[in-house]
């Protein structure tokens, strides 16, 4: 009796930790050099609401310069012209990008993309960087339905990688060279 009630709670706790929107940024982890702008399509899916008809969307970093954003022609049509305005620096994070949109009528299931979200990586150095949407923390990042709400969240990574790598290839080539003339 007693282990099925351990059972029984490990699992209300897992199901509770799975609960809430998802904010997916594709690909995962983009490498580019430092001042060389990293890209990352985002999309959004509901976890256990069946579809949504709002959202609202803060996208952020404490280590970055700055982020812009674009949204997607199917969002756009997604959310039948009802998109926020793209606002910037909203307070939550260092830089930060807050979007969203309305569906006055019906509801979307499964996932869309929103749009894509551009990372400045002026001046960073070797390194990972963190960008998110994190509706627990935010307390903004969520997708709606009729009034009921999932809090949204993912997170995606900047690599910034060493700078040795160029200047070890371009040795390379040098050698090579050399050898080739001889």
């Amino acid at each position: 009796m007693k282990s099925v009630s351990l059972c029984a709670v490990a699992l209300l706790g897992t199901a509770a930790a799975s609960l809430g929107a998802t904010a997916t940024f594709d690909p995962p982890l983009v490498e580019v050099p430092s001042g060389t702008p990293a890209l990352f399509d985002v999309f959004v899916a509901v976890e256990s609401l069946s579809a949504f008809d709002a959202a609202d969307i803060l996208i952020g970093s404490n280590e970055v310069p700055d982020l812009g954003f674009a949204y997607s022609p199917d969002w756009e049509a997604a959310m039948a012209g009802f998109v926020t305005p793209i606002t910037y620096d909203g307070g939550a994070y260092g830089q930060d990008v807050f979007v969203g949109g309305f569906r006055a009528a019906g509801a979307i299931q499964g996932s869309v993309w929103v749009g894509t979200l551009t990372v400045d990586t002026t001046g960073l150095v070797e390194g990972d960087y963190p960008v998110s949407v994190d509706g627990a923390t935010d307390g903004m990042s969520r997708l709606t339905l009729a009034g009921s709400w999932e809090p949204l969240s993912g997170a995606g990574i900047v690599r910034i990688p060493e700078p040795t790598t160029v200047g070890l290839v371009a040795i390379g080539v040098l050698v090579w060279l050399r050898r080739r003339g001889r």
